[in-house]
């Protein structure tokens, strides 16, 4: 046999070996692209149906802090309470707003940080009204004066400072809903 012959031999067989083999790593890879893609998918489905009920629950619980702190709704709490001074509402307002935060702040990790950041805004904003509200009144002055200069203080607000973290929650839950 001549060379030539030999190498046309050579290349008749082995020249479709190659494609073939190329043919194999291109599918291989492309089956392995699909399958990555399926798990990740599948391993984020997951992670999703996991965080998604904490998520929700630390929303609530932020909302309920909100509420809690309200002054129209932490006064109406303790407004019957016959006795306090001005001054001790006051402590007693703030002393509930502290230990209802640090029973909170663990809620943090599941909201979004524009509703961590309004929510202690609204925690600032009420603890400055409340210390406000106590500066202007006398010694004497009872827990029934400090109600009403509060509630009259939130009235002349253009906007409650709890109702743009309570706004960002609800589109937090509306975003994950999504």
């Amino acid at each position: 046999m001549d060379p030539v012959d030999i190498l046309v031999d050579v290349l008749r067989y082995s020249v479709p070996a190659a494609i073939v083999v190329i043919m194999a790593v291109v599918v291989f890879r492309h089956l392995v692209k699909i399958e990555y893609r399926r798990q990740s998918g599948e391993l984020r489905l997951h992670a999703f149906q996991q965080i998604l009920p904490l998520r929700i629950a630390a929303s609530e619980r932020a909302a309920l802090y909100l509420e809690r702190i309200n002054p129209a709704n932490s006064i109406a709490r303790h407004n019957a309470t016959p006795g306090l001074s001005a001054r001790q509402l006051h402590e007693i307002l703030l002393a509930e707003m502290n230990q209802e935060y640090e029973h909170n702040v663990v809620q943090q990790i599941y909201l979004s940080e524009a509703a961590w950041t309004l929510l202690n805004k609204a925690k600032l904003d009420i603890t400055g009204i409340l210390h406000r509200v106590l500066a202007r009144m006398s010694p004497q002055s009872t827990a029934l004066d400090y109600s009403e200069a509060l509630y009259a203080e939130m009235g002349q607000l253009e906007e409650n400072p709890v109702n743009p973290a309570l706004q960002a929650l609800r589109y937090d839950l509306l975003r994950m809903s999504k």
